[in-house]
C-alpha cells in the first residue's frame, strides 16, 4: 500500500515536495545573491555606473519577455523539463562568468540567466501547486514563498562572504554548482511523480484516490491556463489590477 503522512500526501509526493522546496531555495538564493554582486563585479570589470544599470535593465527586460516562450513550452513538455532547462540555464551562465572579462559578456550572459529565471520561477509554483493535496493548495503555495522568500537573507550574505575569501570567480563557480545540484533535485521529482501516479492509479480505490486524479495527471501542462482562464472569467478586470499592481511595484524594485 501508499504510504501516506497527515492527511492525504502519500510518502512519495512528500519527498518530492520537499526536494522542490530545496532547489526552489537554492534558485532565488542564486538569483538574490547575483542581484547583489552583478553591479559590483561589473565595476570590478572596469565597467561604469551606466554599464551597471544597464545589465539589470537588460536582464528584467530579457526576463519578462522570456516568459512568453516558457509558459507555452511548460503546456506542451510539462514543468520539469523546463525547471532544469532553467537552472541548467543558471548552471552554465555561473561557470561562465568565472571567466568573463568584459562588460558585454557579462551582460550576455545575465540574459541566459534570465532565461532560468523566466523558465524556473513560474513553473515551480505550478509544481508545488501540483503535487499539494486539494485542500491544502495555499498552505503548500505559502509555504514555498515563506521558503524561497528565507533565501534573501542567506544568498547575498553568503555570496558576499565567498567573495571576500577567495574571489569571484570561486563564488561564481560555486553558485553555478549549487544550480547543478538544484537541478538533480528537480529530476529526481520527475521520476518519483511518475511512481506516485502509477501506484495511484494500481493501488487505490478509494474516495480520496479518484478524487481529482485526471486533474493531479495533467495537472503540469494546463494547471497554469486554467487558473488564468477561471480569474479572467469571474473578473476580468482582476487582470489589469494585478497587472497594473506589479508594474508599479516593479518600478520601485527595480
Amino acid at each position: 500500500m501508499l504510504g501516506r503522512t497527515g492527511k492525504g500526501m502519500p510518502n512519495t509526493a512528500l519527498r518530492s515536495v520537499v526536494a522542490l522546496f530545496f532547489a526552489g531555495f537554492i534558485a532565488y538564493a542564486y538569483n538574490n545573491a547575483f542581484m547583489v554582486l552583478s553591479p559590483l563585479y561589473v565595476i570590478e570589470i572596469g565597467g561604469t555606473v551606466v554599464d551597471v544599470g544597464v545589465q539589470g535593465s537588460v536582464f528584467m527586460a530579457a526576463a519578462i519577455v522570456l516568459r512568453f516562450f516558457s509558459g507555452p513550452l511548460a503546456d506542451r513538455c510539462g514543468t520539469q523539463l523546463v525547471m532544469v532547462l532553467g537552472l541548467s540555464a543558471f548552471a552554465v551562465s555561473g561557470f561562465l562568468m568565472a571567466y568573463c572579462g568584459q562588460v558585454w559578456q557579462f551582460i550576455a550572459l545575465r540574459c541566459i540567466q534570465a532565461a532560468g529565471l523566466a523558465a524556473y520561477f513560474p513553473c515551480a509554483t505550478a509544481a508545488v501547486a501540483a503535487l499539494a493535496p486539494g485542500d491544502k493548495t495555499g498552505f503548500y503555495l505559502g509555504l514555498y514563498r515563506l521558503v524561497s522568500s528565507a533565501s534573501l537573507l542567506f544568498g547575498p550574505t553568503l555570496a558576499l562572504a565567498l567573495v571576500e575569501a577567495s574571489g569571484y570567480r570561486s563564488s561564481f563557480i560555486c553558485m553555478g554548482l549549487c544550480a547543478g545540484l538544484a537541478g538533480c533535485a528537480v529530476l529526481s521529482i520527475s521520476s518519483k511523480r511518475s511512481r506516485l501516479y502509477a501506484e495511484i492509479d494500481a493501488g487505490r480505490q478509494g474516495k480520496d484516490a479518484l478524487q481529482g486524479k485526471d486533474e493531479q495527471r495533467h495537472s503540469d501542462r494546463n494547471l497554469v491556463p486554467r487558473i488564468l482562464k477561471k480569474a479572467i472569467m469571474q473578473s476580468p478586470l482582476l487582470i489589469g489590477e494585478v497587472l497594473g499592481a506589479t508594474f508599479i511595484a516593479a518600478l520601485g524594485y527595480g
